[in-house]
């Protein structure tokens, strides 16, 4: 910035410091004009000629320069034809070529002002004053122009430059546009980079006030709008073709980022995309630029931009300038530049003969009627910029000297009404329907208005062309794309670069980010199943127990749903179908028994123990329901001690028996001798204290003082008993106290979403009395197996000897098994099974046979014989059910 307002003031000073008779020149100026002189009149700057960096014009000439150089006339003849605006004052112009270069537009500006001689303006002067300028279109001129005519006051109105550093009322305070300014763009741009989802792109831009405030806001933008920029580069005007490479191809590495933003003068424009075809890149990158790509045409490069998006201004159609341009002759015209466009428009050659040669001589036509397959210039702005400066002339004279509209003979001083700080002000308050869009200015003379995106198509046989896609409204800053108007070209990978145009993707659900240096790149780290993302998803942090993080977003703990068995799923329904069988098949053993009492065979089976021994078997299949219900703290209670209590009341009474047995055959072996305590009435309190003292080892009654001789006491003395009642309810009060059996929620599997409702399980009050039920079951087997082979009015307790091996098994498999499941529907329905067949081997290996005999043995064929201690029961000839119960 420092450095071009340096070498504005040199040059201001070698401009002055330079008089040719008496008038202020530019030396090496190649001057060429087209005017009108009228009572005011307007100086118009357009390009005609290209660029040139050692020069003030190129000898490469852009046609729809030389037709846009037309229009100040068809525009004057306009207006001067309009009795309603400016009547009786006709409007001239003043057209110079500033040849896409700021230095030529600051040339051209000097002949817009006075001659800056001692003496008033000569008629052969090449000086021509204007009220205001139209043009220059690029911002860098723009700068050069409005500062040097600023000095002056001459207003300069342009219809196409962008730069934010011109809306600088202190340093350009006679400076209009007919455009919103480069912010605005800016706005629009990322709009459009937020519309796709793209967040990572690049940026390249030109030296100097266009390029540089462009990029300041993009960058600006960009930041805010969470958009990262992987590049960002300035094109400098002294940058070799190496450095444009090297630029190329620094943009390139960046593979996330195919996305480029563009703000470039046409040199620079023309370096860049050259670069890309040098390497063939012209698929890889997706461009959005500002109002300057269109300037590619003519410039051979429009391969590598295809499918580009770009923001551009309405631009409408003049009405009648295509006929007016038809009717336009070459010979005697006063426009310099009109030559030009008859070679454009007829491919023919002004130096060439007209017979002979390759090329007709332009000579030969004298309109431009015949002309076909020609490219028109859109002028609409051009022209606005015409009607702004009539429509402000009209209300500042109407407004302070209406008197200049009446035609005299009198001479109308017209630079004394039409002053430049008048006319800025006016030209400020305009308001009209434009040939482009409606048009109205703001405090700093920017346009309001509208800006439309565009994109560049086509290809090098079928041609290239633009096509609208969608406008942004710098009012309501609203943002319009249809997506169907969208054509990215048959060689473009768009579907990779609308998702791809990013550092990094998006993270999945479950997942937090890990930033890097870059804010747009990250890493996306995988939570635990059992964690939400917390802190804006930047970390994640574990649900508390019995919650699990929600499947949509993952950022907040729900409570899981608990699981236990139910009576209604499938194992539920089946155990219960089992149980009710249990019952109804130990309830009807047990009326047997009571039916048939008096039955011989019945009596000769301690029918106090069976009973008591099937009322377990009872009690076994009513305690597993239990299992298969909601474990609250009373089915729990009844879980754990009733699945105690249903084992012992089941094995006490059988070991009671199974030793009977065993004493009476070894005291048979030794004499006659009776042994002590086998009487039915024994071995029920016998069986009553094991069932008490439950998790005791020692056996009630131990200590009975029994006598030596032979004759057996008919009272067994239990001086004991109440001791150990009393201890063992004592114990099972402090067990309960100590270790209560209640429901619980546990979470057996951290990261999994599994809660389950359980019973409490504490081995220390269930190992005792397990402990306890399995000393019973396990000197049930040994006495079964002393007893198994007894002779043959005994073979009863075989059948006591295959149920106690049978449930010893199930036990050896039911024990690693329960303690090694984890899920707590899987133990109750263990236990549940375990009571389950510890009561159908019971009934089905002592009980069956014994009913099967009741009703199907004839009592009459039975021997009962009497022999000191037992009753042997035989059946004839050879089925024998018989031995001591």
């Amino acid at each position: 910035m420092e450095s071009s307002v340096f070498i504005r003031a040199v040059l201001l000073l070698f401009l002055f410091g330079r008089r040719v008779g008496g008038e202020l020149t530019v030396p090496g100026f190649d001057y060429k004009v087209y005017a009108r002189e009228g009572d005011i009149n307007i100086g118009y700057l357009i390009h005609v000629y290209r660029y040139s960096s050692s020069d003030f014009c190129s000898d490469s000439f852009r046609p729809t320069g030389a037709q846009n150089t037309e229009i100040a006339g068809f525009m004057t003849d306009r207006i001067n034809a309009d009795d309603a605006l400016l009547p009786n004052i006709s409007l001239g112009f003043v057209v110079f070529d500033d040849c896409q270069k700021d230095l030529t537009a600051l040339a051209d500006s000097v002949y817009f002002v006075g001659s800056g001689g001692p003496s008033p303006q000569s008629p052969d002067s090449k000086h021509r004053p204007v009220a205001g300028v139209v043009g220059p279109i690029y911002s860098r001129q723009s700068v050069m122009v409005s500062s040097f005519l600023g000095l002056f006051d001459v207003p300069v109105l342009s219809p196409l430059s962008t730069s934010d550093e011109l809306s600088d009322k202190s340093r350009f305070p006679y400076f209009m546009r007919l455009v919103p300014p480069d912010s605005f763009q800016a706005v629009a741009i990322v709009d459009v980079i937020e519309f796709f989802g793209w967040s990572y792109v690049s940026l390249l831009y030109s030296e100097g006030s266009f390029g540089e405030n462009a990029a300041k806001h993009v960058e600006r933008l960009t930041r805010s709008h969470g958009v990262c920029l992987a590049v960002s580069k300035r094109l400098a005007a002294d940058y070799d073709q190496a450095e444009i490479d090297r630029i190329v191809l620094g943009i390139r590495a960046n593979q996330h980022a195919p996305v480029v933003i563009f703000f470039l003068e046409t040199n620079d424009i023309a370096r860049l995309f050259r670069s890309v075809m040098k390497y063939n890149l012209t698929t890889h990158f997706l461009w959005i630029s500002g109002d300057s790509l269109p300037s590619v045409e003519g410039l051979d490069v429009e391969e590598a931009v295809v499918g580009a998006l770009y923001l551009t201004h309405p631009n409408g159609v003049v009405p009648g300038f295509q006929e007016y341009m038809k009717g336009l002759s070459w010979k005697g015209s006063p426009n310099p530049w009109r030559p030009l466009i008859f070679e454009d428009f007829y491919h023919c050659s002004w130096k060439s003969p007209v017979s002979g040669g390759q090329q007709r001589s332009c000579a030969i036509y004298d309109t431009l009627e015949e002309a076909i397959n020609v490219t028109w210039t859109v002028p609409a702005l051009f022209a606005d910029g015409f009607l702004v400066y009539a429509k402000a002339l009209h209300s500042l004279i109407a407004d302070n000297c209406p008197h200049l509209f009446l035609k005299g003979d009198t001479p109308r001083n017209f630079s004394a009404c039409v002053t430049g700080q008048r006319l800025i002000r006016y030209m400020k308050n305009v308001s009209l329907d434009g040939y482009s869009d409606h048009i109205t200015f703001d405090s700093k003379g920017d346009m309001h208005g509208k800006l439309l995106i565009r994109q560049l198509r086509g290809s090098i046989r079928e041609g290239f062309y633009h096509r609208t896609v969608g406008e942004w409204d710098r009012t309501t800053a609203s943002l319009f794309l249809n997506l169907t108007e969208l054509d990215w070209g048959p060689t473009k990978n768009m579907a990779r670069m609308m998702t791809e145009s990013i550092c990094s993707s998006p993270c999945r659900i479950g997942q937090y980010y890990q930033k890097k240096e870059v804010p747009c790149c990250w890493e996306c780290i995988t939570c635990r199943n059992n964690e939400i993302t917390v802190g804006n998803r930047t970390d994640c942090e574990p649900c508390p127990n019995f919650t699990w993080p929600d499947n949509k977003t993952r950022t907040n703990c729900e409570p899981i749903m608990p699981h236990y068995m139910k009576s209604t799923d499938v194992i539920g329904i089946s155990l219960l179908a089992v149980e009710i069988l249990g019952v109804l098949m130990s309830a009807g053993i047990i009326v047997v028994y009571i039916i048939k009492h008096n039955s011989r065979l019945i009596k000769a089976t301690n029918r106090e123990l069976s009973i008591l021994i099937i009322t377990g078997c009872m009690l076994a299949s009513f305690v597993a329901v239990f299992f298969t219900t909601f474990p609250d703290d009373v089915s729990c209670l009844i879980r754990q001690s009733g699945f105690h209590f249903v084992v012992c009341i089941l094995y006490s009474p059988l070991l009671a028996k199974t030793t009977r047995v065993y004493r009476i055959f070894t005291a048979g072996k030794k004499g006659i001798c009776r042994p002590r305590f086998i009487s039915n009435q024994a071995q029920f309190v016998f069986t009553f204290v094991m069932i008490l003292i439950q998790v005791s080892r020692t056996s009630a009654g131990s200590r009975v003082q029994l006598h030596q001789s032979c004759e057996v006491p008919q009272k067994a003395h239990l001086n004991s008993h109440p001791f150990w009642f009393v201890f063992q309810v004592l114990l099972l009060v402090l067990l309960e106290n100590l270790y209560p059996t209640i429901s619980i929620r546990l979470m057996p599997f951290p990261y999994e979403p599994y809660v389950e409702i359980t019973c409490s399980l504490n081995l220390e009050s269930f190992i005792p009395p397990l402990s306890y039920n399995l000393v019973l079951i396990f000197v049930c087997a040994i006495f079964g197996f002393l007893t198994k082979s007894l002779p043959e009015n005994f073979n009863d307790s075989r059948y006591i000897f295959v149920s106690i091996s049978t449930t010893l098994f199930m036990w050896s498999v039911f024990l690693p098994t329960y303690f090694t499941t984890l899920r707590s529907d899987h133990k109750a329905a263990l236990l549940s099974i375990c009571l389950l067949l510890n009561s159908y081997i019971t009934m089905l290996c002592q009980f069956f046979p014994k009913v099967y005999a009741v009703f199907y043995v004839n009592e009459e064929s039975l021997t009962f014989n009497v022999a000191a201690t037992s009753t042997v029961v035989r059946v004839q000839p050879s089925t024998v059910s018989d031995g001591i119960m």
